[in-house]
């Protein structure tokens, strides 16, 4: 598996170690989700019924549909630039995002038979999280700027 998790520091808010750690660990599934469409669980991801729920759903219903999938060439790569908690169950943050995943479409046999999308796009964005009983999960996210062929990350 090909992934990259970096973390900027950013200055410590009170409980924002647990939503940093959590924020982490849902990109990482999420990037599984990308290899693994089948095995994805939305619901583990995100707070049911919210806008980045739909969205996902959304998503991998499709791939699902088309038989597209994520190879093992390229990275997703993020990174946490801050944290900030807007509420006790309610978490704010902000995130680079490299991705140039080559996403291919599946054979019958498991070998992809063509590739959908080897572009690269960059990032960043303001995501939201919520508490709910297991743990933080994603509940909203704002493109606060993206771009095609380069890597805002860098910048």
């Amino acid at each position: 598996m090909s992934y990259e998790s970096t973390t900027a520091s950013s200055v410590a808010v009170d409980g924002s170690d647990p939503v940093r750690r959590s924020f982490e660990w849902l990109m990482l599934r999420r990037i599984q989700c990308g290899r693994d469409p089948h095995g994805c669980i939305v619901d583990d991801l995100a707070v049911p019924g919210s806008p980045v729920h739909v969205g996902l759903s959304d998503v991998f219903e499709e791939r699902l549909r088309h038989g597209i999938v994520a190879s093992g060439r390229g990275a997703h790569r993020f990174r946490i630039a801050d944290v900030v908690m807007i509420a006790p169950d309610r978490a704010e943050v902000r995130s680079c995002h490299t991705d140039d995943v080559v996403l291919v479409i599946d054979g019958a046999n498991g070998r992809p038979t063509a590739i959908y999308d080897e572009s690269l796009v960059s990032h960043w964005s303001t995501w939201t999280l919520q508490k709910i009983d297991d743990g933080w999960r994603w509940f909203d996210e704002s493109i606060d700027s993206r771009i095609h062929g380069e890597d805002l990350c860098q910048r």
